[in-house]
């Protein structure tokens, strides 16, 4: 075999290997760019669907806080509260809704759920869901709202205490 002259260039075969060796880590880092890429934008989509949940829950926070409790009701249409400007809550459409007045202005909350479930907790700690319970007797100690949303995402929140009607 002869030897090589140390003056003399690279090598067809070491241009080749350096070429695939750079061929191998471009395509390693695109895939890490990809996955990272893909992660942001779950977590993005995450990220803006608890921010949602957390505006529906705000509004209806500041709604049961400026409402008198007493004239809260509850049933398979949804919850209603009192008031200058009387307030609605329900899902329809796959939505969950926020009807401000009578006749009520519409405003859409969720976009996407499945489902949502109010219960009113009373005096004596227990959970009903109608609102005002058949004897009457009772007075409403909290509010809490299920939401399911269409990404399989079940937020549950508890608002208490009520106004009692002398409003913020």
């Amino acid at each position: 075999m002869s030897r090589r002259d140390p003056e003399a260039g690279v090598t067809l075969i070491e241009t080749l290997v350096a070429v695939a060796l750079f061929g191998l880590i471009g395509v390693a880092g695109f895939t890490m760019l990809d996955a990272m890429l893909r992660a942001n934008g779950r977590a993005e989509a995450a990220l803006d669907r608890v921010a949602a949940l957390d505006l529906a829950f705000a509004v209806l926070r500041r709604d049961l806080l400026e409402t008198d409790a007493g004239g809260l009701r509850l049933d398979q249409t949804g919850l209603r509260l009192p008031g200058a400007r009387p307030l609605g809550y329900r899902v329809e459409s796959g939505r969950l809704a926020r009807t401000v007045g009578d006749p009520g202005v519409e405003q859409i909350l969720l976009p996407e759920v499945l489902g949502a479930e109010f219960r009113v907790l009373d005096g004596a700690r227990d959970w009903h869901s109608d609102w005002p319970p058949q004897d009457g007797a009772a007075v409403a100690a909290a509010v809490e709202l299920t939401v399911e949303t269409a990404a399989g995402e079940v937020a549950t929140r508890l608002f208490q205490p009520l106004s009692t009607g002398a409003g913020p």
